[in-house]
C-alpha cells in the first residue's frame, strides 16, 4: 500500500487513517510552511474555481430554457458583456437556499430531482 510519512520522522500511516487537514500536514513534512501554504491556497483557489464554472454553466442553462420558453422570457437577456445576469443570480440563490440546509436535506432533495429526471 501506500504509506505517507507522519510528522514523527520514521513512522508511516495507511491512508485509513488520513483526517481532514492530513495532506496539509504531509505538504509541511516534506516542504515546510511555505509548501503547506501553498497546498491550502491551491486547493482553495480550486473550490472557488470550480464553484464559479459550475454558477456560469448553470446560468447558461437557465439562458438556453429562457430561450427555448421553458422559463419565463427575462431570464433569456444577457447583461452588456453577454452573461446571462437573471440566469447567474437565480443560480445563486438557489445556491444561499441550499447553503442553509443540511447535508441530509439537500441530499434528499437532489434523490428527487433525479428521480423526476428519469
Amino acid at each position: 500500500g501506500i504509506c505517507i510519512p507522519d510528522i514523527q520522522p520514521g513512522t508511516c500511516q495507511a491512508h485509513s487513517h488520513w483526517r481532514d487537514g492530513y495532506f496539509a500536514k504531509v505538504a509541511f513534512v516534506l516542504g515546510g510552511t511555505f509548501l503547506q501554504l501553498w497546498l491550502i491556497v491551491a486547493a482553495a483557489l480550486s473550490n472557488i474555481g470550480l464553484f464559479l464554472a459550475d454558477l456560469s454553466a448553470n446560468s447558461f442553462l437557465i439562458l438556453g430554457m429562457a430561450e427555448t420558453g421553458l422559463l419565463p422570457a427575462i431570464f433569456a437577456k444577457r447583461s452588456p458583456y453577454g452573461t446571462p445576469l437573471y440566469g447567474i443570480l437565480l443560480s445563486s440563490a438557489g445556491v444561499y437556499i441550499f447553503a442553509m440546509q443540511s447535508f441530509t436535506v439537500i441530499v434528499e432533495v437532489l434523490n428527487c430531482l433525479y428521480c423526476l429526471a428519469v
